[in-house]
Protein backbone atom coordinates (compact mmCIF):
# COMPACT_ATOMS: atom_id res chain seq x y z
CA UNK A 1 0.00 0.00 0.00
CA UNK A 2 2.71 2.40 0.97
CA UNK A 3 5.00 1.55 -2.73
CA UNK A 4 1.72 1.95 -4.03
CA UNK A 5 1.12 5.83 -2.57
CA UNK A 6 4.93 6.62 -3.44
CA UNK A 7 4.64 5.66 -7.26
CA UNK A 8 1.34 7.71 -7.45
CA UNK A 9 3.08 10.70 -5.93
CA UNK A 10 6.35 10.04 -8.04
CA UNK A 11 4.13 10.30 -11.08
CA UNK A 12 2.27 13.42 -10.45
CA UNK A 13 5.69 14.86 -9.68
CA UNK A 14 6.80 13.78 -12.86
CA UNK A 15 4.69 15.10 -14.60
CA UNK A 16 3.84 18.30 -13.24
CA UNK A 17 8.13 18.77 -13.69
CA UNK A 18 6.75 17.80 -17.43
CA UNK A 19 4.25 20.38 -17.26
CA UNK A 20 6.91 23.10 -16.08
CA UNK A 21 9.42 22.53 -18.14
CA UNK A 22 7.00 22.93 -21.04
CA UNK A 23 5.51 26.10 -19.98
CA UNK A 24 8.83 27.42 -19.47
CA UNK A 25 9.74 26.77 -23.20
CA UNK A 26 6.07 27.57 -24.37
CA UNK A 27 7.00 31.17 -22.86
CA UNK A 28 10.42 31.64 -24.05
CA UNK A 29 9.44 30.51 -27.40
CA UNK A 30 6.70 33.05 -27.30
CA UNK A 31 8.85 36.12 -26.20
CA UNK A 32 11.50 35.09 -28.83
CA UNK A 33 8.57 35.57 -31.69
CA UNK A 34 7.29 38.26 -29.93
CA UNK A 35 10.75 40.28 -30.10
CA UNK A 36 11.05 39.02 -33.82
CA UNK A 37 8.14 40.50 -34.64
CA UNK A 38 8.42 43.56 -32.96
CA UNK A 39 12.20 44.22 -34.25
CA UNK A 40 10.19 43.30 -38.02
CA UNK A 41 7.00 45.04 -37.59
CA UNK A 42 8.14 48.05 -35.85
CA UNK A 43 11.75 48.70 -35.16
CA UNK A 44 13.09 47.60 -38.28
CA UNK A 45 14.09 51.30 -39.61
CA UNK A 46 16.71 51.27 -36.25
CA UNK A 47 18.22 47.99 -37.07
CA UNK A 48 18.51 48.53 -40.98
CA UNK A 49 20.38 51.66 -40.31
CA UNK A 50 22.93 49.96 -37.57
CA UNK A 51 23.55 47.66 -40.34
CA UNK A 52 24.33 49.74 -42.75
CA UNK A 53 26.67 51.84 -40.84
CA UNK A 54 28.40 48.26 -39.84
CA UNK A 55 28.98 47.78 -43.79
CA UNK A 56 28.88 51.24 -45.04
CA UNK A 57 31.91 53.91 -44.64
CA UNK A 58 30.81 57.54 -45.90
CA UNK A 59 33.55 60.01 -47.53
CA UNK A 60 32.84 63.57 -48.28
CA UNK A 61 34.25 66.00 -51.17
CA UNK A 62 33.67 69.03 -52.52
CA UNK A 63 31.62 68.77 -56.18
CA UNK A 64 32.63 70.85 -59.30
CA UNK A 65 33.05 74.89 -58.31
CA UNK A 66 31.82 77.38 -60.80
CA UNK A 67 34.33 79.03 -62.98
CA UNK A 68 35.28 83.31 -62.22
CA UNK A 69 35.26 85.39 -65.91
CA UNK A 70 36.11 88.38 -66.94
CA UNK A 71 33.62 90.87 -68.87
CA UNK A 72 34.51 89.05 -72.07
CA UNK A 73 34.01 85.72 -70.34
CA UNK A 74 37.71 84.68 -70.78
CA UNK A 75 38.42 82.42 -67.26
CA UNK A 76 39.94 83.62 -64.33
CA UNK A 77 39.63 80.52 -62.53
CA UNK A 78 38.28 77.18 -63.47
CA UNK A 79 38.26 73.73 -61.63
CA UNK A 80 40.33 70.56 -63.41
CA UNK A 81 39.67 66.71 -62.65
CA UNK A 82 42.55 65.14 -60.48
CA UNK A 83 43.24 61.71 -58.69
CA UNK A 84 43.45 61.42 -54.96
CA UNK A 85 44.64 58.05 -53.53
CA UNK A 86 43.36 56.70 -50.23
CA UNK A 87 43.90 53.12 -48.61
CA UNK A 88 42.26 50.77 -46.77
CA UNK A 89 44.44 49.50 -44.31
CA UNK A 90 43.02 46.95 -42.37
CA UNK A 91 43.40 45.04 -46.09
CA UNK A 92 47.04 45.67 -47.10
CA UNK A 93 49.17 43.20 -45.48
CA UNK A 94 52.62 44.14 -45.74
CA UNK A 95 52.09 47.21 -44.97
CA UNK A 96 56.34 48.25 -44.28
CA UNK A 97 56.56 47.13 -48.50
CA UNK A 98 53.69 49.34 -49.28
CA UNK A 99 54.48 51.94 -48.21
CA UNK A 100 58.61 52.17 -49.34
CA UNK A 101 57.01 51.40 -52.80
CA UNK A 102 53.86 54.20 -52.37
CA UNK A 103 56.32 56.97 -51.13
CA UNK A 104 58.65 56.50 -54.11
CA UNK A 105 55.67 56.91 -56.35
CA UNK A 106 54.17 60.10 -54.59
CA UNK A 107 57.31 61.01 -53.72
CA UNK A 108 57.01 61.75 -50.06
CA UNK A 109 58.38 59.38 -47.10
CA UNK A 110 58.01 56.22 -46.61
CA UNK A 111 57.83 56.41 -43.08
CA UNK A 112 54.88 59.22 -43.81
CA UNK A 113 52.81 56.14 -45.66
CA UNK A 114 53.78 54.12 -43.05
CA UNK A 115 52.20 56.02 -40.45
CA UNK A 116 48.63 56.04 -42.48
CA UNK A 117 48.69 52.04 -42.95
CA UNK A 118 49.77 51.57 -39.36
CA UNK A 119 46.15 52.09 -38.37
CA UNK A 120 42.92 50.24 -37.45
CA UNK A 121 40.66 52.23 -39.81
CA UNK A 122 39.41 51.63 -42.97
CA UNK A 123 39.99 55.11 -44.62
CA UNK A 124 43.29 57.09 -44.69
CA UNK A 125 44.11 59.55 -47.30
CA UNK A 126 47.46 59.20 -48.81
CA UNK A 127 47.53 62.03 -51.21
CA UNK A 128 44.84 64.50 -52.48
CA UNK A 129 44.76 65.68 -55.90
CA UNK A 130 48.13 63.70 -57.24
CA UNK A 131 49.49 64.83 -60.92
CA UNK A 132 49.10 61.97 -63.67
CA UNK A 133 52.70 60.53 -63.30
CA UNK A 134 52.12 59.47 -59.87
CA UNK A 135 48.31 58.23 -60.42
CA UNK A 136 49.63 56.26 -63.52
CA UNK A 137 52.65 54.70 -61.28
CA UNK A 138 50.40 53.87 -58.27
CA UNK A 139 47.67 52.55 -60.35
CA UNK A 140 50.26 50.26 -62.02
CA UNK A 141 51.50 49.03 -58.61
CA UNK A 142 47.97 47.28 -58.22
CA UNK A 143 48.05 47.12 -54.48
CA UNK A 144 45.49 45.54 -52.36
CA UNK A 145 43.51 47.87 -50.37
CA UNK A 146 44.70 51.25 -52.33
CA UNK A 147 41.90 52.83 -54.48
CA UNK A 148 41.05 56.15 -56.26
CA UNK A 149 39.11 58.75 -56.29
CA UNK A 150 38.26 62.02 -58.34
CA UNK A 151 38.33 65.35 -56.60
CA UNK A 152 38.86 68.42 -58.70
CA UNK A 153 41.40 71.28 -58.52
CA UNK A 154 41.22 74.94 -58.43
CA UNK A 155 43.63 76.25 -61.96
CA UNK A 156 44.28 79.48 -62.62
CA UNK A 157 45.11 80.21 -66.44
CA UNK A 158 46.17 83.39 -66.01
CA UNK A 159 48.37 83.08 -62.96
CA UNK A 160 48.78 86.33 -61.40
CA UNK A 161 46.50 88.27 -63.60
CA UNK A 162 43.73 90.13 -61.11
CA UNK A 163 45.03 87.49 -58.52
CA UNK A 164 44.19 89.20 -55.41
CA UNK A 165 40.78 90.18 -56.79
CA UNK A 166 39.86 86.54 -58.09
CA UNK A 167 41.67 85.06 -54.45
CA UNK A 168 42.27 81.29 -54.13
CA UNK A 169 41.11 78.25 -52.58
CA UNK A 170 42.08 75.39 -49.86
CA UNK A 171 42.34 71.69 -50.53
CA UNK A 172 38.69 71.21 -50.17
CA UNK A 173 38.02 73.97 -52.69
CA UNK A 174 36.48 76.26 -50.05
CA UNK A 175 37.49 79.82 -51.03
CA UNK A 176 40.00 81.15 -48.78
CA UNK A 177 39.87 84.40 -50.63
CA UNK A 178 38.90 87.14 -52.86
CA UNK A 179 36.20 86.54 -54.63
CA UNK A 180 36.41 82.80 -54.29
CA UNK A 181 35.63 83.57 -50.56
CA UNK A 182 32.80 86.55 -51.03
CA UNK A 183 31.29 84.16 -53.49
CA UNK A 184 31.69 81.11 -51.76
CA UNK A 185 28.47 79.68 -51.86
CA UNK A 186 27.33 80.60 -55.29
CA UNK A 187 30.41 78.90 -56.84
CA UNK A 188 30.76 76.04 -54.18
CA UNK A 189 27.03 74.42 -54.48
CA UNK A 190 26.82 72.01 -51.72
CA UNK A 191 28.74 68.71 -50.48
CA UNK A 192 28.83 65.51 -52.35
CA UNK A 193 29.49 62.48 -50.16
CA UNK A 194 29.84 58.66 -51.22
CA UNK A 195 29.21 55.63 -49.61
CA UNK A 196 31.95 53.15 -49.33
CA UNK A 197 31.11 49.50 -48.58
CA UNK A 198 32.66 47.31 -45.96
CA UNK A 199 32.36 43.75 -45.83
CA UNK A 200 31.77 41.49 -42.35
CA UNK A 201 35.70 42.15 -41.60
CA UNK A 202 35.72 45.73 -42.28
CA UNK A 203 37.45 45.83 -45.41
CA UNK A 204 36.85 48.15 -48.23
CA UNK A 205 35.57 46.67 -51.49
CA UNK A 206 34.42 49.57 -53.52
CA UNK A 207 32.39 52.64 -53.61
CA UNK A 208 28.82 53.99 -55.25
CA UNK A 209 31.04 55.52 -58.23
CA UNK A 210 32.60 58.53 -58.83
CA UNK A 211 30.85 62.07 -58.34
CA UNK A 212 29.13 63.43 -61.49
CA UNK A 213 30.41 67.09 -62.03
CA UNK A 214 27.09 69.16 -61.64
CA UNK A 215 27.92 73.05 -63.01
CA UNK A 216 27.28 75.49 -60.54
CA UNK A 217 26.67 79.13 -61.15
CA UNK A 218 29.41 80.80 -62.71
CA UNK A 219 30.76 84.44 -62.05
CA UNK A 220 31.24 86.74 -64.16
CA UNK A 221 33.02 89.94 -63.07
CA UNK A 222 33.40 93.04 -64.55
CA UNK A 223 37.12 92.60 -64.90
CA UNK A 224 38.59 93.12 -68.63
CA UNK A 225 41.79 91.08 -68.65
CA UNK A 226 43.56 93.75 -71.10
CA UNK A 227 43.02 97.09 -69.29
CA UNK A 228 44.26 94.72 -66.23
CA UNK A 229 47.04 93.63 -68.16
CA UNK A 230 47.98 97.34 -68.91
CA UNK A 231 47.26 98.05 -65.46
CA UNK A 232 49.49 95.37 -63.55
CA UNK A 233 52.12 96.34 -66.05
CA UNK A 234 52.09 100.06 -65.39
CA UNK A 235 51.71 99.47 -61.18
CA UNK A 236 54.78 96.67 -61.92
CA UNK A 237 57.13 99.63 -63.25
CA UNK A 238 56.25 102.14 -60.55
CA UNK A 239 56.74 99.70 -58.28
CA UNK A 240 60.23 98.47 -59.37
CA UNK A 241 61.32 101.59 -60.17
CA UNK A 242 60.69 103.27 -56.10
CA UNK A 243 61.06 100.40 -54.61
CA UNK A 244 58.12 100.61 -52.72
CA UNK A 245 56.71 98.20 -49.92
CA UNK A 246 53.44 98.20 -52.11
CA UNK A 247 51.52 99.74 -55.27
CA UNK A 248 48.12 99.96 -56.76
CA UNK A 249 45.97 101.48 -59.43
CA UNK A 250 42.07 100.94 -60.03
CA UNK A 251 40.42 101.27 -63.28
CA UNK A 252 36.87 102.53 -63.15
CA UNK A 253 34.16 102.94 -66.15
CA UNK A 254 33.29 106.99 -65.39
CA UNK A 255 29.99 105.96 -66.60
CA UNK A 256 28.60 103.42 -64.10
CA UNK A 257 31.63 102.78 -61.85
CA UNK A 258 32.22 98.99 -62.98
CA UNK A 259 35.92 97.99 -61.96
CA UNK A 260 37.60 97.23 -65.01
CA UNK A 261 40.89 96.35 -63.09
CA UNK A 262 41.92 96.48 -60.00
CA UNK A 263 46.04 96.14 -60.07
CA UNK A 264 48.49 95.40 -57.04
CA UNK A 265 52.45 94.94 -56.02
CA UNK A 266 53.30 92.88 -54.98
CA UNK A 267 51.33 89.67 -56.98
CA UNK A 268 51.04 86.51 -56.11
CA UNK A 269 50.81 83.07 -57.87
CA UNK A 270 47.20 81.60 -57.35
CA UNK A 271 48.44 78.25 -58.43
CA UNK A 272 50.86 78.45 -55.78
CA UNK A 273 48.67 80.54 -52.98
CA UNK A 274 51.24 78.99 -50.13
CA UNK A 275 53.64 80.99 -50.78
CA UNK A 276 51.70 83.90 -50.07
CA UNK A 277 49.40 83.25 -47.63
CA UNK A 278 50.58 86.03 -44.73
CA UNK A 279 50.29 88.64 -47.99
CA UNK A 280 47.11 87.64 -49.53
CA UNK A 281 44.98 90.80 -48.58
CA UNK A 282 43.86 93.25 -51.71
CA UNK A 283 45.15 96.58 -50.14
CA UNK A 284 42.25 98.09 -52.47
CA UNK A 285 39.56 96.82 -50.62
CA UNK A 286 41.15 96.40 -47.26
CA UNK A 287 43.05 99.68 -46.81
CA UNK A 288 41.94 103.26 -45.54
CA UNK A 289 42.72 106.33 -47.73
CA UNK A 290 42.11 109.94 -47.48
CA UNK A 291 42.56 111.05 -51.23
CA UNK A 292 42.71 114.62 -49.99
CA UNK A 293 43.92 117.30 -52.53
CA UNK A 294 43.74 114.30 -55.19
CA UNK A 295 40.34 114.33 -55.35
CA UNK A 296 39.70 118.11 -55.66
CA UNK A 297 40.98 118.51 -59.12
CA UNK A 298 38.18 116.25 -60.37
CA UNK A 299 35.64 118.31 -57.93
CA UNK A 300 36.56 121.34 -59.68
CA UNK A 301 36.71 119.92 -63.18
CA UNK A 302 32.82 119.14 -62.83
CA UNK A 303 31.92 122.21 -61.46
CA UNK A 304 33.49 124.11 -64.44
CA UNK A 305 32.32 121.53 -66.81
CA UNK A 306 28.74 121.78 -65.55
CA UNK A 307 28.95 125.56 -65.76
CA UNK A 308 28.57 126.00 -61.98
CA UNK A 309 31.69 128.44 -61.34
CA UNK A 310 35.03 129.78 -63.36
CA UNK A 311 39.04 128.90 -62.14
CA UNK A 312 38.85 133.20 -61.41
CA UNK A 313 35.70 132.89 -59.52
CA UNK A 314 36.60 133.11 -55.35
CA UNK A 315 36.28 131.11 -52.36
CA UNK A 316 36.55 132.01 -48.75
CA UNK A 317 38.65 128.99 -47.04
CA UNK A 318 37.29 130.58 -43.81
CA UNK A 319 40.67 130.62 -42.12
CA UNK A 320 40.80 126.14 -41.99
CA UNK A 321 37.88 126.29 -40.05
CA UNK A 322 34.21 125.45 -41.61
CA UNK A 323 30.87 124.11 -39.31
CA UNK A 324 28.56 122.18 -40.62
CA UNK A 325 26.02 121.62 -38.56
CA UNK A 326 27.33 120.48 -34.57
CA UNK A 327 30.76 119.64 -36.48
CA UNK A 328 33.67 121.82 -37.34
CA UNK A 329 36.12 120.31 -39.52
CA UNK A 330 39.16 122.00 -39.78
CA UNK A 331 41.99 121.63 -42.18
CA UNK A 332 44.79 119.03 -41.79
CA UNK A 333 48.06 121.14 -41.12
CA UNK A 334 46.15 123.72 -39.62
CA UNK A 335 46.51 126.20 -42.44
CA UNK A 336 44.39 129.68 -42.31
CA UNK A 337 43.79 130.81 -45.79
CA UNK A 338 41.12 133.26 -46.45
CA UNK A 339 40.06 133.84 -49.63
CA UNK A 340 41.19 132.65 -53.43
CA UNK A 341 40.75 132.09 -56.82
CA UNK A 342 39.65 128.31 -57.57
CA UNK A 343 42.74 128.27 -59.83
CA UNK A 344 45.09 129.19 -56.59
CA UNK A 345 42.96 126.50 -54.45
CA UNK A 346 43.39 123.80 -57.16
CA UNK A 347 47.20 124.74 -57.30
CA UNK A 348 48.33 125.13 -53.83
CA UNK A 349 48.83 121.51 -52.57
CA UNK A 350 48.05 122.19 -49.01
CA UNK A 351 44.09 122.95 -49.60
CA UNK A 352 41.92 119.73 -49.70
CA UNK A 353 38.80 119.32 -51.44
Amino acid sequence: MRDDIFTAKSIRFKKLRLFAAGAFVFVFFAAVIGRLGYVQLYDYGRYTEYSKNMYVTKVTFSPTRGRILDRNLTPLALSVPMKSVFAQPSAIKDKRSAAVLLGRDLGVSPDYIHQKLDRNGHFAWLQRKMDDGAYEAVKARHIKGVSFISEDQRFYPQRTLASRVVGFCGLDNDGLAGLEYLYEKTLAGEKVTIAAHRDATGRIYGYNGEKRPDSNFELVTTIDSNIQYIAEKTVKAAYTKYEAKAALAIVMDVENGEVLAMAEQPDLDLNDPQAHLARHRSLSVTQTYEPGSIIKVFVAAAAIDGGLTTPDELYDCEKGRFEVYDRVIREAENHKYGVMPLRDIIANPAISA
